[in-house]
């Protein structure tokens, strides 16, 4: 039987380095990025060998900001991959851009290509706010992006907003938010800063932490995005009808993916494995024999269960109670009937239709109802 599966690509050259970002991503090595892609290209081919029984669902190019490579090497990678791989006739193909790296040339070149829905990064509408995330563009390069982006027909678009960052008001968000809704995107990631351990914003905010206002900005999203008919899926992901992210919820679904480039991660079986996180040390892998693997770790039959469960939850829709039980052959209820009691006590759990799901309450602690389950 033909199993599906996903595909990751890893981009990781920037213009800037935003001063949040822990991504493994570079500014400033633009003479790297042909031998990257012919390295990149060579593990595509390589890798290929070992699943010829399996049909690509998903394709999601990832960064980094892959928009800022000259287009053709994203066109060659695809069309390595599609030479390669079987891809499902459906096959979404994702792409992160960022305002003022795209042109309505490189636009329609992703067309052309096969992609077929683009993720941009605007963050915030205020220029300061910008600057302040080491962001390398203004709200107007957003507004010339969108305008390239739907002239060459892309009608699927995500648009990346952030909330609780260092100085933004209310009004700030609001701002954004409506500014953002103007460009009438079919999709809207909104999160909450996280500052990372080794990114300038951890020098620069030690003491940071999530506040009152922060989950004031994130009840007025809820509200808001409701009321102009997304549908929130996932705790930070709002759709427009038939419009989720099929590449994230595989993820979430905990579905098999396979990743290539530097430092891509991959779950195929019980296995999950990960590339070289040294550009240099990646190339030469490659070089030398067509992969770059650097860590691989087999999961035991608890682990991937709570793994399951800390992904699915991230979903509104939460877990389904027999998909459990058929994907492990055990009662989710029987082996984690402490946690799950514990949570459904405190109302940020329930048992709903056959599913357990974060109530209302629980998406303001999703990460610590899902730390007990790991």
């Amino acid at each position: 039987m033909n199993k599906h599966f996903s595909l990751y690509i890893h981009i990781p050259f920037c213009v800037t380095k935003c001063h949040y970002c822990d991504f493994i991503s570079y500014a400033g090595k633009d003479d790297k990025i042909p031998a990257y892609f012919n390295a990149l290209n060579r593990e595509a081919e390589t890798l290929s060998a070992g699943y010829t029984d399996r049909t690509l669902d998903t394709i999601f190019i990832g960064g980094g900001t892959p928009s800022y490579v000259p287009a053709h090497y994203i066109g060659k990678i695809l069309e390595t991959v599609n030479a390669n791989f079987t891809l499902n006739g459906g096959c979404e193909i994702s792409m992160e851009t960022n305002p003022g790296t795209l042109t309505e040339e490189k636009c329609a070149a992703y067309r052309s290509y096969g992609i077929n829905r683009i993720s941009m990064g605007v963050q915030a509408a205020q220029s300061r706010l910008l600057s302040m995330l080491g962001r390398s563009h203004t709200f107007e390069d957003a507004q010339r992006s969108v305008d390239a982006i739907r002239r060459a027909g892309f009608d699927n678009l995500n648009m990346d907003v952030m909330f609780g960052l260092p100085g933004q008001t209310p009004q700030d968000w609001y701002e954004t938010l409506d500014k953002v809704l103007a460009l009438r995107p079919e999709h809207i990631s909104a999160y909450s800063l996280i500052i990372e351990e080794g990114t300038p914003f951890y020098a620069s905010y030690p003491n940071y932490e999530q506040d009152d206002a922060d989950r004031a900005m994130y009840h007025y999203l809820l509200k808001l995005l409701a009321g102009k008919k997304y549908l929130q899926y996932e705790i930070s992901n709002f759709a427009s009808a038939g419009k989720e992210c099929k590449h994230n919820l595989y993820c979430w679904d905990m579905e098999e993916y396979l990743g290539i480039g530097l430092n891509a991660h991959s779950f195929i079986g019980t296995t999950r494995f990960a590339n070289e996180i040294s550009l240099d040390e990646y190339l030469r892998s490659i070089q030398d024999k067509g992969n770059a693997r650097g860590f691989e770790e087999s999961l035991t039959a608890r682990e991937l269960m709570g793994d399951y469960l800390m992904l699915a939850l991230r979903k509104t829709a939460g877990i389904d109670l027999t998909d459990f039980k058929a994907s492990f052959n055990v009662d989710l209820m029987s082996v984690f009937h402490n946690e799950a009691d514990n949570f459904i006590k405190k109302n940020l759990l329930e048992l709903k239709n056959g599913s357990l799901r974060l109530t209302r309450k629980g998406l303001d602690y999703a990460s610590y109802v899902m730390r007990a389950f790991l």
